[in-house]
């Protein structure tokens, strides 16, 4: 089972957990960046940085590692869903004696900062995105993206006004019939779309 980047979230994450789902797939933003190709074209961006999850750090662009030395909580805005853990990671030496530093650094700044979203979950989902296994295991599996969009634009689910989630399951089962009916005709006609 994959997911888009957004999914990549501690109660997505748990209901794989609860549901004993071992192939699911969610790649980081990064990954998600590097598949279209538009990762940041500055080479000291977050986006250069890689991570050695064996030693739970990230490796510079120069080749200096970058240290966790903090992780904290912070409060979600909408009560019902968990709080947001952020890991950070920096190298203060480093960085002070970095033949790069104006190049990666502002005037303001001291040194370089690593902000990971994330807890236990999140962490365990990125070291498995990071094996070439698992990249290779995400690009064969089908897009549902380009189905949704289409629903979306020409059946316009989102205006639909149904109430509860069976009318709702109903709707979407009628617009996936029809829309199923409809490509079959164009396959039989030797139309693809």
């Amino acid at each position: 089972m994959s997911a888009d980047t957004i999914y990549l979230n501690q109660i997505s994450l748990s209901y794989f957990v609860n549901k004993g789902i071992d192939d699911g797939l969610i790649p980081t933003r990064k990954q998600s960046k590097e598949k279209i190709g538009k990762l940041n074209p500055n080479q000291f961006h977050k986006d250069h940085f890689y991570y050695i999850s064996d030693l739970d750090l990230f490796m510079c662009p120069s080749g200096q590692p970058m240290y966790f030395y903090k992780e904290y909580t912070q409060p979600n805005e909408e009560p019902d869903k968990p709080d947001k853990i952020k890991r950070l990671y920096n190298n203060y030496t480093a960085c002070k004696y970095c033949i790069h530093r104006k190049s990666c650094l502002t005037d303001k700044q001291t040194h370089k900062t690593i902000t990971e979203n994330g807890g236990r979950l999140e962490r365990a989902m990125f070291f498995k995105m990071e094996k070439e296994e698992y990249k290779e295991e995400f690009k064969k599996k089908p897009s549902v993206e380009g189905p949704f969009g289409i629903f979306k634009e020409q059946y316009h689910v989102e205006q639909e006004i149904v109430i509860g989630m069976v009318k709702t399951g109903e709707r979407l089962n009628l617009d996936a019939l029809a829309y199923n009916i409809k490509r079959l005709y164009n396959l039989i006609q030797g139309r693809t779309k």
